[in-house]
């Protein structure tokens, strides 16, 4: 009874470190919320930090789910090698593909140190938030762009409605009582 007792003991005591040792990248919420905090900042800080031009940045953000597989794929393009577009096609191709596995297929060593620590943390810095330039650059200035309004009233012309002539008006118009209705 004490060996059972033992043994429940230690599966409950070990099984958070087992689902602990199953979560990678756990830090992309962390770039999620981020992003939707301030996206300029973040597209900026991946554009300084990976050295691509905004424009390429902006077309990965566009291409993927989340904006933490953008931050992914600039650094899996660094681990293999080989460049983002190419990441990105691997990424399109498996899409509900675990990372694991896309970086088996970029040829990334799982068991590397460079990639243990990416699962553990990412180095996309926030340096961003307090700069200057943020406000020079971004439309986060607050600033109003005053639209014109130009009314142009419609016109309206009262057009005079032809309806079709029925049978039996032909017979009424041949009718010398109806003459009225003919308009003589």
């Amino acid at each position: 009874m004490k060996i059972i007792l033992f043994l429940v003991m230690f599966v409950f005591a070990t099984s958070p470190i087992n689902a602990y040792a199953g979560v990678d990248f756990e830090w992309r919420l962390s770039l999620n919320n981020r992003y939707h905090a301030d996206p300029y900042g973040y597209r900026y800080a991946l554009s300084d930090r990976f050295r691509i031009k905004e424009s390429n940045v902006v077309f990965v953000l566009d291409s993927v789910g989340e904006p933490s597989d953008a931050y992914l794929i600039f650094r899996f393009s660094e681990l293999c090698g080989k460049s983002y577009e190419h990441v990105l096609r691997v990424y399109r191709k498996n899409p509900h593909a675990p990372w694991r596995e896309i970086a088996l297929l970029l040829g990334i060593d799982v068991k590397s140190n460079a990639y243990i620590s990416l699962g553990h943390q990412h180095d996309l810095r926030d340096e961003y938030r307090n700069d200057r330039r943020r406000y020079e650059r971004y439309e986060d200035r607050g600033v109003i762009i005053k639209r014109e309004e130009i009314y142009i009233p419609q016109t309206y012309q009262e057009q005079q409605r032809r309806y079709p002539e029925h049978r039996h008006d032909r017979y009424l118009n041949e009718d010398d009582r109806y003459e009225e209705r003919r308009g003589r």
